[in-house]
C-alpha cells in the first residue's frame, strides 16, 4: 500500500480526537502506525494511519485497553467496533440503559479510509 504522507500531527489529532502526545505515545509503545519522518524529524501521515487511529480510539472508547487492541489488523477493528454497536443497540432496545447513557459513536469511522 503505498500512500503519501501528507498530514501533520496537528491535523491527525483534530481529525481522531486524539491529543498529539498520546498519538506519539501509541506510535512509541504499540507501534499501531509508521508515520514518515522529514530531514526535520516531523510526523507525516497518511491517509490509512489516520483512519487507523480513528478506529483505534472508537474501540478504546468502547472500553478495551490499547494494548490488547494496538497489534489487531483494521479489518478485525472494524468487526470489533461492528459488534459492540449491535451489543449496545441490544442493550437499548432491551431496556438496559436510556438513550442518552449510550456514548458509543463509531459511525463515520470507516468512511474517509
Amino acid at each position: 500500500m503505498n500512500q503519501e504522507h501528507i498530514h501533520p500531527i496537528r491535523y491527525v489529532a483534530l481529525r481522531t480526537g486524539l491529543k498529539p502526545h498520546l498519538i506519539r505515545t501509541w506510535e512509541d509503545r504499540y507501534g499501531v502506525v509508521r508515520p514518515h519522518r522529514t530531514r526535520s524529524n516531523r510526523r507525516l501521515y497518511c491517509d490509512g494511519e489516520v483512519h487507523r487511529l480513528k478506529l483505534l480510539k472508537a474501540v478504546v472508547d468502547c472500553g478495551h485497553n490499547i494494548s490488547s487492541v494496538a497489534p489487531l489488523p483494521d479489518d478485525a477493528l472494524q468487526r470489533l467496533l461492528a459488534r459492540e454497536e449491535r451489543e449496545e443497540s441490544d442493550r437499548l432496545r432491551d431496556g438496559g440503559a436510556d438513550a442518552g447513557e449510550s456514548d458509543i459513536s463509531v459511525s463515520g469511522v470507516g468512511e474517509d479510509a
